[in-house]
């Protein structure tokens, strides 16, 4: 979210925009800054990601990236969002982990609102690359110069 930032900062002076830290599984709070900040757009990326840590904490992870994403969803809905874009992960293909597959159930919730209301949904799905500074392919990177396998 934060290089987000830099990067709008950057490419759009004039563009205004909020970034905001908050626990998306409450409804109250999420309506409270729906009906201040009146988005347009949401980019909703607040997950839970560090596949070790979901796999040891799976109710955490449910809570927060499946009804967490429920509860933005259904608020950008009741605020009048035009479009809502949800952050996924290619882990969503033939989930084979706790986080993977809260990410798919949040895919298909935003699914099944496309047909709803005039709030236009749309899911991205970005992939670890080498060199993208996440924890997997930092590891990958220095076991490999380390010489491991």
């Amino acid at each position: 979210s934060y290089r987000i930032d830099r990067r709008l900062v950057a490419r759009h002076p004039g563009l205004i925009f909020n970034t905001v830290l908050e626990d998306v599984t409450c409804r109250e709070r999420m309506d409270v800054l729906f009906e201040k900040a009146r988005p347009e757009v949401v980019l909703h990326s607040a997950a839970y990601k560090h596949v070790p840590l979901v796999e040891d904490n799976p109710v955490a992870a449910v809570w927060n990236n499946v009804f967490g994403t429920k509860v933005v969803a259904d608020s950008a809905i009741a605020h009048g969002v035009r479009h809502f874009v949800f952050i996924s992960t290619d882990k969503t293909v033939n989930p084979t982990n706790v986080m993977g597959t809260t990410k798919r159930l949040g895919e298909l919730y935003c699914q099944a609102l496309k047909q709803t209301g005039s709030t236009r949904f749309v899911i991205v799905r970005f992939g670890n690359v080498l060199a993208s500074g996440a924890p997997s392919c930092l590891f990958l990177k220095n076991r490999s110069q380390a010489g491991g396998p």
